[in-house]
């Protein structure tokens, strides 16, 4: 995900009786922003503070979240890579899924002149 990009959660709500537990699944796809080559990362999750690794030597991960959550932060760490963060909060009344493109950039070098 690159600043500026929008994200579309799928699928639309259908009419009818909303699911008592809804969810949303975050599906991660972790690839260089240059090669557009999968890389191999670890994935951590942090909740009202609360830091844990949900996944280690991953390129594509399905983070399953409960339908209502305060500010929920998704963190990427690969090594030769920047650090990659996204924190949101939302709501859902229905299970949702948010595809969620993970650029990861090499980190930038200092130029002599």
């Amino acid at each position: 995900m690159h600043p500026g990009e929008t994200l579309r959660l799928e699928p639309l709500p259908q009419p009818g009786t909303p699911p008592t537990d809804p969810r949303i699944t975050v599906q991660l796809d972790i690839r260089d922003t240059q090669t557009e080559q999968p890389v191999r990362a670890a994935a951590w999750l942090i909740i009202d503070y609360q830091q844990q690794l949900i996944a280690n030597d991953v390129t594509h991960l399905d983070l399953e979240l409960p339908g209502t959550q305060g500010i929920v932060t998704i963190r990427i760490i690969a090594p030769n890579y920047q650090l990659w963060e996204l924190s949101f909060n939302y709501k859902t009344k229905y299970n949702r899924i948010l595809p969620l493109p993970v650029r990861l950039k090499p980190p930038e070098t200092e130029s002599t002149g």
